[in-house]
């Protein structure tokens, strides 16, 4: 048991929230010139909409020509078109005939019209007219796209779009499809003024059965789409891959086909919303080293011990510093016809170094007595040429693997793709890691990438960047080409990035940073939708490079973390010859078993929680963070000890809940006046971090979208009472009028839930699933009693009844470290406790 053990939180109240109303007031002045010009407006409308009916009539009349079966009826046609989404929700645009397939950029609208645009020429034509109750509504929808090129422009991924004119019709090609399938369901019953309680009961009954009677038909016709895209690929003679992931409006399967079924069904299948080629993911070669004498007696973990997963190139299980705590009844190879679990990558092998880092984290032991903590299980997915093997799909291989794997909770994942995401969803790997998250409760932990040695326009690898582009660390948070890579954004995973341990000049060659600086291949932030990723770094190293000439890029043994290294190649048992995101990652799972093993009733959520609670900044960094600060190292360096305990200077309250949208949870914290009292100037940090999940969607964008429901928090303000506090935050649903805002006088935090607040501007800590903020203040401006909420907000589910899960936790601590304040805090909030029960 720690000696300063993590303290619970004491929950006060539930109540239910309110929000204020969104959207903008002031009408899009394009929306106002459409409508000023109604006649212009109107005729363009349905000039674009006449020429994009001709040009599916006349794709149509071609499939016929050459034999081709019809998909559907004339009546389902693809649409694309730019709505004013200030005034123009995207659910009501079902009232022109249209399924929304994809949200895209700029109020673009991937769809399908249901009628042969019927209803949307109706529209127009009101417009027009201006009659009707909706008679102004076409000036909200921009433009519609009158061709069939925007098929290849918004549903090709990137990387297929690129290689578009190069395929070859009798070639084979490993590709995955996104297909939308949504229902609509209206909005969970809100009580009228006088409503009985039955009334009030029996309409949420009526929303229930209609929102199950939606479900219901929203899996049949999924069930039909799948067939129609069986039966197209058949049609080529090709071949499914992974079995139908399911995203709630939409899912995903890859499959093998020939280059002209691939563009048949680019252009002709109408509910596709997403296609690309399945990317190879290798993994780098690495250097041998020299051996290294070590000699510590091991001993088996504990039977009971947590078992972490490696995913990975596989392990020498048989290395001296890892067989005692190999799981190796459970080794599996995931490679088609290779049954073999080892570590083939030359150089000391890769999932070996991981495996040791989970292990040992920074710490390899070379003699002595040394019970080791946790078992390793071993994974193997790459081949042997260091690569995922063609016709394997990720998102697939991670659902296999987790039911391999069931019982495990901790999964370590240091394979990514070596270019940098550009995309606007999430993408099928990481959601569906999201999707085993929420569903199955575990815990990823992902390398953030590496920038390669070098590589071509329009990926530049370093050796490119230091030619011509921005010097170090400038290209890290300045180039698109450098953000983090798949599966790295998943919202629920774990992300880790790479700092410096270290630095080496000589006259010939220097590193790039010093010790506790970005590395200089480390993948960085924002993530998707401007989620704070990495969320944490650690320890991956550095390059050094020549100073003058061709700036050569190399390892130093002085920059590079010291690693559990494969003997097969007939290098030492430890090398310090690598780096990379790959080895930063594993150390963080090391803290994450550390976890498991001390707190084994606590949920994933929790693990990540404490983690990203333990981490900070580098201290010249910590008190002034800037925007490239937390792209580079999102909250900076976890330690094991702030993980798991606390000290005297510092204690940490933790709690696991539940809240439905339109609820909260708020707790209170006690503040000792021995801390607070006047004339005391302590500084006291203060952090809290909420992590939490929900269910998933892959058609639309930002994190309040992809997500069923998403939570936030508040906290009182010093000036603020327990009960002025629940007057601000928990309110009935009859007072929507009540403001939130923050209250008065409220404190400095660092990230803020706005973005034009706080230290670091233009990121605002709600939109990560991982919400994490702190500030520093003097103690004695501490008020005697700290109220903080969860807030649940829903997002595209409408059952106001579906609960989150959550972990929020919340630290004190004396930056003095001889001012004690951990035993104060357990005194006054234990009494505050028993009060409670006694009540």
């Amino acid at each position: 048991m720690p000696e300063f053990p993590h303290l619970n939180l004491t929950r006060k109240l539930f109540g239910a929230y309110n929000f204020p109303v969104g959207g903008s007031s002031n009408p899009n002045p394009l929306t106002v010139a459409n409508l000023k010009n109604r006649k212009n407006h109107g005729n363009m409308l349905k000039s674009q909409l006449t020429h994009l009916q001709s040009s599916w009539d006349n794709h149509l009349e071609t499939r016929r020509e050459a034999g081709l079966p019809e998909l559907y009826d004339s009546e389902i046609r693809p649409i694309y078109l730019q709505i004013d989404l200030d005034a123009f929700t995207l659910e009501s645009i079902r009232h022109w005939g249209i399924e929304i397939l994809s949200e895209q950029e700029n109020g673009y609208i991937i769809g399908v019209s249901v009628d042969d645009f019927n209803s949307l020429r109706k529209k127009i034509e009101q417009f027009l007219e201006s009659k009707g109750r909706y008679k102004d509504k076409a000036a909200q929808m921009w433009q519609i796209n009158d061709g069939l090129q925007w098929r290849l422009d918004q549903i090709l991924t990137p990387q297929l779009s690129n290689k578009w004119d190069q395929i070859l019709d009798e070639e084979e090609y490993v590709v995955y499809a996104g297909i939308a399938c949504y229902k609509f369901i209206n909005d969970y019953p809100v009580r009228k003024e006088n409503q009985s309680e039955d009334d009030f009961l029996g309409r949420i009954a009526n929303w229930e059965a209609e929102r199950d009677a939606a479900r219901e038909a929203r899996d049949d016709e999924a069930f039909a789409r799948q067939d129609k895209l069986d039966d197209l690929i058949a049609l080529y003679g090709g071949e499914q891959i992974s079995g139908y992931i399911d995203f709630e409006d939409s899912y995903y399967v890859s499959f093998r086909i020939v280059g002209k079924g691939l563009k048949d069904i680019a252009l002709s299948f109408p509910y596709l919303y997403e296609l690309g080629e399945i990317d190879s993911y290798k993994l780098p070669e690495g250097l041998a080293d020299g051996l290294v004498e070590i000699a510590p007696e091991l001993e088996p973990p504990e039977a009971d011990a947590p078992k972490i997963c490696v995913i990975d190139s596989g392990i020498q299980e048989q290395h001296r510093l890892l067989e005692p705590a190999m799981d190796a009844g459970t080794s599996f190879s995931f490679v088609p016809g290779d049954v073999s679990v080892a570590d083939r990558v030359n150089g000391g092998g890769h999932g070996t170094k991981v495996a040791g880092a989970v292990l040992y984290g920074k710490l390899i032991p070379k003699n002595g007595t040394h019970q080791l903590p946790f078992w390793i299980q071993n994974a193997r997915v790459l081949n042997a040429n260091n690569e995922l093997p063609s016709g394997v799909d990720p998102a697939q291989l991670m659902i296999d693997i987790v039911e391999k794997f069931h019982p495990t909770r901790v999964f370590n994942l240091s394979i990514a793709s070596d270019t940098a995401f550009a995309g606007t969803h999430m993408t099928p790997w990481a959601a569906t890691i999201d999707k085993i998250s929420y569903e199955k409760g575990k815990l990823f932990i992902i390398a953030a990438g590496n920038i390669s040695r070098s590589s071509p326009l329009p990926n530049p690898g370093l050796k490119e960047l230091l030619a011509s582009g921005p010097v170090y660390p400038k290209y890290l948070f300045g180039l698109s080409s450098s953000k983090i890579s798949n599966p790295a954004i998943s919202a629920f995973s774990l992300t880790v990035g790479s700092v410096c341990h270290g630095n080496y000049d000589d006259l010939d060659k220097k590193s790039f940073g010093t010790r506790d600086l970005p590395s200089s291949f480390s993948r960085a932030g924002l993530g998707l939708w401007d989620m704070i990723k990495p969320d944490v770094v650690e320890y991956g190293g550095d390059f050094v490079h020549e100073k003058a000439g061709a700036k050569l890029l190399t390892n130093h043994e002085s920059v590079s973390p010291e690693l559990v290294s494969s003997t097969l190649g007939g290098g030492g048992a430890i090398s310090k010859s690598s780096v990379g995101t790959s080895f930063a990652a594993p150390m963080v799972t090391h803290i994450a078993g550390w976890l498991l093993k001390e707190f084994p009733l606590l949920s994933a959520i929790s693990y990540k929680a404490l983690i990203v609670q333990a981490a900070r900044l580098p201290e010249n960094k910590f008190r002034h963070p800037d925007l490239n600060d937390l792209k580079c190292m999102g909250y900076g360096i976890p330690t094991l000890q702030r993980a798991t305990q606390n000290s005297e200077n510092r204690v940490t309250f933790l709690t696991e809940g539940i809240v439905t949208a339109k609820g909260a949870d708020v707790f209170m914290i006690k503040v000792p006046k021995a801390v607070n009292r006047p004339g005391l100037d302590n500084e006291i940090l203060l952090e809290i971090t909420l992590n939490y999940r929900s269910t998933v969607r892959r058609t639309r964008k930002y994190t309040k979208s992809y997500l069923s429901s998403w939570l936030s928090w508040e906290i009182s303000t010093p000036d603020e009472s327990y009960q002025d506090f629940c007057n601000r935050v928990i309110k009935s649903i009859d007072n929507p009028k009540v403001i939130n805002g923050g209250g008065k006088n409220g404190l400095p935090w660092t990230i803020f839930n706005r973005g034009n607040n706080g230290i670091v501007r233009d990121v605002k800590r709600q939109d990560s699933t991982t919400q994490k903020d702190w500030t520093i203040v003097s103690s004695n401006k501490l008020p005697d009693e700290f109220c903080i909420a969860v807030v649940g907000h829903h997002g595209w589910d409408k059952d106001l009844k579906s609960e989150t899960s959550y972990s929020l936790v919340v630290s004190f601590e004396a930056l003095d470290k001889n001012i004690p304040i951990y035993q104060q805090f357990e005194v006054e909030n234990r009494v505050e406790l028993e009060q409670e029960i006694n009540v």
